[in-house]
């Protein structure tokens, strides 16, 4: 059950079908006195959302334009759970709602993903013949059943995700846990990089070498611990503030 498989061989353009070669626009410059011109986007593929009825009756539909997914994949991912999870993660779109992932796609190297922020009209033929001899140049996969059915929430979550205020919306015993987790923490690489520097110290008085990326690493774990505990501690201290004046 890979997400795109093989074309299928309907006569009509369905959901979740992925085409090429079709040319997709924007308007450009809105503001400007005219409302702006067409501008051609970048994607030379896309995906049809459109649902059943309006692909069957209308036409026109609603694509999202496909691009290249990022290549990168972190240098920790070294072992088939943490692939697996790797993986998994880019099917879910935890943390990019707007990104529907596809994988592969027929003839081509790379992963690839539909952008649920990158939406295009598309005027298809209304003869018969005409759509089908279309459908037989442009179409290069499908997405699979199983897959449609995500596309409907992902859809949906790419509007409605408004996401929270990232240090506000905890309860109090919450942040005061979070924050006191933080606190040890923070305590603990500093006295890690005290120890480091007195070693250095002794080190050099005994001429030996020491290490010369240590003290450096150390510095940015605990720039990067106290960063990240600030916008916390910042606001467990605005509701204490705030609870000892009513």
């Amino acid at each position: 059950m890979p997400i795109i498989e093989p074309p299928t061989s309907s006569e009509q353009l369905l959901q979740g079908d992925v085409l090429e070669g079709v040319r997709l626009f924007a308007t450009a410059r809105s503001w400007e006195d005219e409302g702006g011109n067409s501008q051609k986007a970048p994607q030379k593929l896309c995906l049809v959302l459109s649902r059943p009825c309006v692909v069957a009756h209308k036409w026109h539909v609603i694509v999202a334009g496909i691009e290249k997914y990022p290549d990168q994949v972190p240098k920790d991912v070294d072992s088939f759970a943490k692939v697996c999870a790797f993986l998994s993660d880019m099917r879910d779109g935890f943390g990019s709602p707007d990104i529907f992932y596809l994988g592969q796609l027929p003839r081509r190297g790379g992963r690839f993903c539909a952008r649920l922020d990158a939406l295009y009209s598309v005027e298809i033929p209304d003869e018969k013949n005409d759509l089908k001899d279309f459908l037989q140049r442009i179409r290069i996969g499908s997405l699979n059943g199983d897959f449609i059915r995500d596309l409907h929430l992902r859809m949906f979550m790419a509007v409605a995700s408004l996401g929270f205020h990232d240090n506000r919306w905890l309860p109090d015993d919450d942040l005061n846990w979070l924050v006191e987790i933080g606190d040890k923490e923070v305590k603990a690489a500093e006295l890690e990089l005290q120890s480091a520097i007195a070693e250095k110290a002794g080190r050099d008085a005994e001429g030996k070498q020491y290490k010369e990326d240590t003290i450096e690493r150390l510095e940015v774990k605990l720039s990067s611990l106290r960063t990240q505990l600030e916008p916390f501690a910042t606001e467990r201290t605005r509701r204490q503030k705030d609870n000892s004046l009513t």
